[in-house]
């Protein structure tokens, strides 16, 4: 168990909805999730009208996320997510859903710890992104933070990797994460 003694003080697209063509099943279902549902419902081959899907006009979810830049010797920490969750297989910065009531700063030691197995000291946050997939609208907030205690562990991600700045546009990330990316690599500061 290795400690760090410095402190924080110091530092779209749109799915496709109707279904015109019988020749376009395939590239429909794939598109879009409800087309299962839509095309099990009873309808005349003669109607033509479009299958909306299912959430179309319901309003978009909205989820609140904390997540860690965690740097050490140079090298920020990223896991990739498990390849049945939403975006699954992309890489992404440590962190999670707000639970009702719960702090940022709460939330990020939480899913760090559950994670990666990792404790941290949560610091200030470096930015903050809204971004609208088409199925749920999501917050993102990103705290600089200082790893205290235990190396990670894959506990609740497929694979954790520390890289260097210039190898970070190896990895493939959600677009959600495009701003915060650049301003990452634009910061030199943060990596020594």
């Amino acid at each position: 168990m290795r400690e760090k003694s410095s402190s924080c003080s110091s530092a779209s697209s749109k799915p496709s909805h109707p279904i015109e063509d019988e020749n376009e099943d395939e590239r429909i279902h794939l598109q879009n999730p409800g087309y299962l549902l839509a095309a099990s419902m009873k309808r005349r081959p003669t109607d033509k009208r479009p299958i909306r899907h299912p959430l179309s006009s319901a309003p978009r979810r909205s989820i609140e996320v904390a997540a860690g830049l965690v740097f050490r010797d140079g090298r920020l920490l990223i896991t990739q997510r498990r390849g049945d969750d939403h975006l699954g297989g992309l890489w992404e910065f440590p962190g999670g859903k707000r639970e009702r009531k719960e702090t940022w700063d709460g939330c990020l030691r939480r899913e760090l710890k559950e994670e990666l197995g990792i404790e941290v000291e949560v610091c200030e946050l470096f930015g903050s992104i809204t971004y609208a997939y088409p199925e749920k609208t999501v917050h993102l907030k990103f705290y600089r933070c200082l790893w205290r205690k235990h190396e990670p562990r894959a506990l609740g991600c497929h694979a954790f990797a520390w890289v260097t700045v210039c190898r970070l546009a190896e990895y493939a990330f959600p677009p959600a994460d495009e701003q915060l990316l650049q301003k990452l690599v634009a910061s030199p500061e943060l990596w020594k």
